[in-house]
């Protein structure tokens, strides 16, 4: 079924899928810049990556609504346009207040228009099939990351940070064109052949899903601590210097990339169920990892960055694998349970590492603490949904 997803719809979907990472990813170079020319404190401009992640959550919620009874195409486009403008107004800011606010309108743009890429993906495929596709995407989507800190970096040396959210806000304009071109229109069903649209709360009582609704949304919050958290931890307080920092940032981008090839290569003979539990508990040693080394050598760079390599990298098999999973149990509907999925992840996310950046106060005990409960939730949820599954 996948094979017959187009090509150029395919790359479209995960440059829009990459369009949120790239957002966060751009910016954290000039995080410090930012700070010392607002002349605020550092986490207020860090914390600017849990309101985008909060925006994201909620602006799934609206696409997710929207594209089950307008269209994807429609509400990608929308989504990109709005992403655009909240991006282009960045550029003008002079305060923390106005970062924070345009910060927010970028990020419910975003939020609609990725709600759309699973529900194409799902219309589209299904099981090990629809694992594999959102594999390829993500595979895709990893170009993003890898090469945002230094694009980043690269403005800031040329220009200056107001260009890196210019280059933001016409990406978002070139992808809805692109969206216009590619996206198939929508078949139009006469009334009585329309399925049934479910509402979020029918969406949410579905108890055979919860399980994965944790592994998700707490698998993914430890990699926003990371991102919210990384500026201060390798910045700050291991005093690395902007270079080194987008270095470290592209070494954990080569580790998700070998898992996600990993997990490709493993859907041919495992369940992705049982893939999701196994990467969770990879997650979970990265976790410990890193907690045992802020315990035992709490000036030592190495073990905090070797115990984030293993979080992070897991994650290229903890998304695909839990995005087939969950939305096998809709094959109508499939915006809103994508909607639903997007934000309970981004929206938990946001508030979790957003907490941890907030009570971070000159040491990583914070986020080592934060980091090993997530993962252990994320655990419970995927062994309860795969049990569910196989019942």
């Amino acid at each position: 079924m996948a094979k017959s997803v187009p090509k150029s719809l395919i790359v479209l979907l995960a440059c829009v899928f990459a369009l949120s990472p790239f957002s966060i990813d751009t910016y954290l170079p000039a995080i410090p810049t930012i700070t010392s020319q607002l002349n605020v404190d550092i986490h207020w401009v860090s914390m600017t990556v849990s309101l985008y992640v909060f925006g994201l959550s909620i602006g799934q919620l609206l696409g997710g609504q929207f594209s089950d009874n307008y269209g994807r195409q429609k509400v990608m486009i929308a989504g990109l346009l709005v992403y655009a403008i909240g991006s282009l107004a960045i550029a003008t800011i002079h305060s923390i207040e106005a970062l924070w606010l345009f910060r927010l309108v970028q990020a419910l743009g975003g939020g609609m228009a990725v709600a759309c890429v699973p529900a194409l993906i799902r219309d589209n495929a299904e099981g090990r099939e629809a694992a594999r596709l959102f594999s390829l995407i993500a595979l895709i989507m990893m170009i993003a990351p890898s090469v945002a800190p230094s694009v980043g970096t690269l403005i800031l040396a040329v220009l200056n940070w107001h260009f890196i959210f210019i280059f933001l806000g016409c990406l978002g304009i070139i992808f809805a064109c692109v969206a216009w071109k590619v996206i198939p229109k929508p078949v139009v069903n006469s009334s009585e052949h329309r399925p049934k649209l479910m509402s979020y709360s029918e969406v949410f009582r579905q108890r055979a899903v919860l399980g994965y609704l944790l592994s998700l949304t707490f698998g993914f919050s430890v990699m926003m601590i990371y991102l919210t958290n990384s500026p201060f931890v390798f910045m700050e307080y291991f005093g690395l210097s902007e270079k080194h920092f987008s270095m470290l940032f592209l070494i954990n981008v080569v580790g998700l990339v070998c898992i996600n090839r990993l997990n490709s290569a493993l859907l041919k003979k495992y369940d992705p169920a049982l893939l999701l539990v196994r990467f969770i508990q990879l997650q979970l040693c990265g976790a410990l990892t890193l907690f045992v080394s802020v315990a035992l050598l709490p000036n030592s760079i190495y073990g905090v960055a070797i115990g984030f390599l293993l979080m992070v990298s897991t994650n290229a098999g903890i998304m695909p694998n839990t995005n087939a999973c969950y939305l096998q149990y809709f094959k109508q509907n499939a915006g809103k349970a994508s909607g639903l999925l997007g934000f309970m992840q981004f929206f938990t996310a946001s508030i979790i590492s957003g907490l941890v950046a907030y009570f971070s106060d000159d040491n990583l005990w914070v986020v080592a603490f934060g980091v090993v409960c997530s993962s252990l939730v994320a655990l419970w949820g995927a062994t309860d949904g795969m049990r569910r599954q196989n019942a």
